[in-house]
């Protein structure tokens, strides 16, 4: 109101010299509106948030939208809103309209969840496809709309954010961000304080004419090898399998395809995040190294590297424990971030490197010294003078054709050093335990199978397995979460076992055509899957 009731001077319109011209106050506060409108603020996105949270290609997904109203005085009221995608040949609006409980003033929020839209995603669509919807809500005065991308099947990144720190984790080798312009990811760093990564990533390499990575962007010269995997068996987006119990586990598959020689290395990246101390400062980096080809892989080099930026002045120093296998940066006091190797064996190197000697020539480190960093040659132990230094902490392995192996990292926060190595310490302690990090696939108590034949009608068959016997429950609901139909209550044994349903209410009436949800509850947790009924 300010600039639109401003007097305009020097030349007309908004100029680089007076701006929007001399301010009026007195126009300013008489523009002001009579009528105060609710502000309604987009806070997330709901994606099948009754079933997986996935928008699966070949599937029809309710999808709802959590907002706040963030006016200090107005209370929204009545607040409907309206879903459109950009054209787009895989994703469609099924039921664009939705509605909001009342938000009251002050940062009331509120969601769709019993009044969702619907999408229909195409089985054709590609894993990571992006879309982009529009969302638009009305309450009273208030009309917006927002724009919002969203992305079919598994991301290409997720981000921990189980303790402390965060940190996000991708699909393609990347760490922190998906590149360095950090347009993707949120980086690394402390609950609710700006990232101090700039960008780190898996290396590995043979030699100075065999590295893979994917940090910096370089100067025209720089190629990003790492490249998820993409097969339909192997799906290496970002999957996340966290147990439930408020840590975190992903999991990504990436080859070094964007090679001109690729290696025939396939790497699955496990990471783990946990919630309580000592575990909540670090995010162990679980890297499993399969040589899927014919002839021995000898003489591999795997290490994490990161670009950490701490000091607010740009003024950073760093050390390294080579008896913990770590390195870190700081600014010579305070918080520190590092990289430590978690195995019964010593790191090949746990080194600092001077960005201005080996980053800044040419915008990236070139792959001779990438390899001489991975195989120890270059090696800085300590960064005394205040600078711009990364780190790299790495390992050997050599594999047989068709040999795994897991090679184990931590990137880390602390207080201080003695905080950093005591993180370190208890890294390495949960890394090397039998429990929660292990590389297999977690044992499922329970299996709903997918409906049969669905869509159906008049019936379908929904068959499922128990591993130990004891209450179940088997329930048909709408999209909304009304529950319409109880197929089974009481005891069953363990095995498997399968109900037969008929379309009709708990009252005997059909339903109508639509989406519908059935839910397995047991002791041992609960599932929902999604069926389709044709009339």
């Amino acid at each position: 109101l300010l600039e639109l009731s401003a007097v305009d001077v020097g030349p007309v319109g908004k100029d680089n010299t007076y701006g929007s011209g001399r301010l009026d106050a007195w126009a300013a506060v008489k523009s002001v509106p009579e009528y105060r409108a609710a502000n309604l603020s987009l806070v997330g996105v709901l994606p099948d948030f009754s079933g997986d949270q996935v928008l699966d290609p070949g599937t029809t997904s309710p999808v709802a939208f959590t907002l706040a109203n963030v006016s200090p005085v107005t209370d929204a009221l009545n607040v409907t809103a309206g879903l459109a995608v950009v054209g787009d040949p895989y994703v469609s609006v099924v039921d664009g309209d939705g509605a909001f409980a009342d938000m009251v003033a002050g940062g009331a929020k509120a969601d769709n969840t019993a009044d969702p839209f619907v999408l229909f995603i195409d089985s054709l669509a590609p894993q990571g496809h992006v879309f982009t919807m529009l969302l638009t809500v009305n309450s009273g005065e208030f009309t917006e709309t927002y724009d919002v991308s969203w992305f079919v099947g598994l991301p290409e990144f997720r981000t921990h954010d189980a303790g402390r720190v965060y940190l996000t984790v991708t699909d393609q080798g990347s760490l922190g961000y998906m590149g360095q312009d950090g347009a993707a990811g949120e980086g690394m760093g402390l609950i609710g304080e700006p990232s101090s990564l700039f960008i780190g990533s898996f290396w590995a390499g043979t030699g100075p004419d065999l590295v893979s990575n994917r940090d910096y962007d370089g100067l025209g010269e720089e190629t990003s090898e790492w490249v998820v995997s993409t097969d339909k068996d192997d799906n290496g987006r970002v999957r996340d399998d966290s147990p439930g119990d408020g840590s975190q586990v992903y999991r990504a598959v990436f080859r070094d395809q964007g090679h001109v020689s690729p290696l025939p290395l396939r790497v699955e990246q496990a990471s783990y995040a946990l919630t309580d101390s000592p575990g909540d400062e670090f995010v162990i980096l679980q890297y499993t190294l399969t040589n899927e080809g014919d002839l021995p892989l000898s003489g591999l080099y795997a290490g994490v590297f990161c670009d950490f930026d701490v000091a607010s002045d740009g003024m950073d120093v760093g050390d390294t424990d080579q008896d913990r296998n770590l390195a870190w940066i700081y600014p010579g006091q305070g918080p520190c971030y590092g990289v430590a190797l978690l195995d019964t064996l010593a790191a090949v190197n746990a080194t600092l490197i001077d960005n201005q000697v080996h980053v800044y020539p040419e915008s990236r480190i070139n792959d001779q010294d990438k390899f001489d960093l991975l195989s120890g040659a270059l090696h800085t132990p300590t960064a005394t003078v205040g600078g711009d230094w990364s780190l790299l902490v790495s390992a050997r392995v050599d594999l047989q054709p068709e040999e795994s192996r897991t090679i184990t990292f931590a990137m880390l926060y602390g207080d201080d050093p003695d905080d950093l190595r005591a993180n370190t310490d208890a890294a390495l302690a949960l890394s090397l335990a039998d429990g929660p990090l292990t590389p297999e696939v977690p044992v499922h108590l329970l299996r709903l199978d997918q409906n049969t034949p669905n869509p159906f009608n008049p019936t379908t068959t929904i068959s499922f397995e128990l591993a130990e016997p004891g209450p179940m429950e088997l329930a048909v609901y709408d999209l909304r979460g009304v529950r319409l139909r109880t197929l089974w209550r009481g005891e069953h044994e363990a095995g498997t076992g399968a109900v037969t349903w008929d379309g009709t209410d708990d009252d005997g009436r059909p339903l109508p055509s639509g989406i519908y949800l059935y839910r397995l509850t047991t002791g041992l947790g609960d599932q929902t899957r999604k069926m389709t009924l044709v009339r």
